[in-house]
């Protein structure tokens, strides 16, 4: 017990172990140096900052107040004294719980635990209720191999129960091993064991030579099915290689052929446009004569009748422009574009392409350069909408109310292009009582 006193000093606070490397604090306490540093970084943090300010830490015996930054020194009286007392000791097995580098000599071992304490660590087994009942024994390197209930040494084997039995097992007082059971030697035990064992060994190995050779067998014969398949693979990769080449040289020849066949195609569209055109041409010149005949016999007949024309003020350079011009009740009306300032006379300007309605024949006129053609109006127009495209040359009219398209022009352009206006007027120079005094844009000119 005075040995255990002596041990209980020389345990330190923090780690509840044997000092190693101890060190004392200004309040006089010792703890070991790794346990010291422990203290300073959990007061500090861990951070450069902190220690450069000199935080404090607390000593865990007496609360006393310690700079993080002090330089403690190694207690040489204590660990001289640990190192006496273990030099003292006679040297056995050591205990398998110290942490030091130099652990205690063991005072016992237990069976159950298969450890073996030293006069400190024992303690728990001398205390605890529990642990009291594991049976301690002298120390030895091979506590674990002894009988649990007895702490003898195990010299039998129980083959029914598969059990390691001393010979205290086999007094008739304790012993259930007796009746009807089979204990053997353990030396004879483990020989049979052994044998057991090489039987299951050789028939282990039996069986991995058979699983070699199986793979073997399965290596040699994936080996020929992937030959194989390589084969096959060059196969058909040459076949399919002469199918594409048969393709593409029938693509080729077949691009020719249609090439061949569009460009004739071409050639027999262009003759059939150059015929269609050339009708067109006579039949819009036939409507041209009659329409000045028809024109000459009404100014003959009302030499008084007039027509103005509009020009707009701002022309149009590029981009896309769409503005509408409500006609409600005008009797005749002309609407376009002309490039050019001083372009109002649009029968025979080549800068001018206008749209012109007449109620009285019930049809409208387009008319550029002298060219005029006329087709049948399906209805009274309200409202006309006009799209101008200047940097394509698209000239659009439309009904605005029905969003039906009337004619297009395809115009080459000179911008600027200027909105053009016209109304024909009645013999006394005035439009009826029921009509509007003048056309008005519902919707200005706007770029698109």
């Amino acid at each position: 017990m005075e040995s255990v006193a002596v041990d209980d000093e020389l345990i330190c606070a923090v780690c509840r172990d044997t000092f190693v490397q101890p060190v004392t604090l200004p309040c006089g306490h010792n703890y070991c140096e790794e346990c010291v540093n422990l203290l300073k970084r959990s007061a500090d943090g861990g951070c450069q900052k902190a220690r450069e300010t000199r935080s404090l830490f607390s000593c865990p015996l007496c609360l006393a107040p310690c700079e993080t930054g002090i330089d403690l020194k190694k207690n040489s009286v204590l660990c001289n004294i640990i190192e006496k007392l273990h030099g003292g000791r006679a040297k056995g097995v050591a205990c398998t719980v110290c942490k030091g580098q130099e652990p205690l000599p063991a005072e016992r071992s237990c069976i159950h635990c298969a450890e073996s304490y030293c006069t400190v660590h024992i303690i728990p087994h001398l205390e605890n209720e529990f642990l009291r009942k594991h049976m301690l024994v002298e120390p030895r390197p091979d506590a674990g191999r002894l009988c649990k209930q007895h702490g003898r040494e195990v010299e039998l084997y129980c083959e029914t129960d598969c059990a390691l039995l001393c010979v205290y097992c086999m007094l008739p007082s304790e012993n259930p091993h007796l009746n009807g059971h089979n204990v053997v030697k353990l030396a004879d035990a483990m020989n049979s064991v052994k044998e057991a064992f090489q039987v299951k060994l050789g028939g282990i190995r039996d069986s991995l030579a058979e699983i070699t050779d199986g793979l073997q067998k399965l290596e040699e014969a994936a080996s020929v099915s992937k030959d194989r398949l390589t084969n096959q693979q060059q196969e058909y990769s040459g076949f399919l290689r002469r199918v594409r080449m048969f393709v593409e040289v029938e693509e080729k020849a077949w691009q020719k052929r249609l090439a061949v066949a569009m460009v004739a195609e071409s050639r027999r569209m262009e003759e059939r446009m150059e015929k269609l055109q050339q009708l067109r041409m006579n039949a819009d010149r036939s409507a041209l004569w009659a329409e000045r005949e028809a024109q000459s016999r009404e100014q003959a007949s009302d030499s008084q009748s007039s027509c103005c024309c509009a020009l707009g003020s701002a022309g149009f350079s590029r981009g896309a422009h769409y503005w509408e011009v409500e006609v409600r009740g005008i009797p005749s009306w002309a609407l376009g574009i002309s490039c050019g300032s001083g372009h109002t006379h649009v029968e025979n300007s080549a800068s001018c392409w206008v749209l012109i309605y007449s109620q009285r024949r019930q049809q409208f006129c387009t008319q550029h350069h002298g060219q005029t053609s006329c087709f049948a109006a399906s209805r009274v127009p309200v409202k006309i909408g006009l799209f101008l495209d200047v940097d394509s040359g698209i000239l659009s009219f439309y009904d605005a109310e029905l969003l039906q398209g009337l004619y297009t022009f395809y115009c080459q352009l000179n911008p600027p292009a200027y909105p053009l206006f016209c109304l024909c007027l009645d013999r006394d120079g005035t439009l009826t009582s029921t009509l509007p005094q003048e056309m008005r844009i519902l919707t200005p000119v706007t770029n698109l």
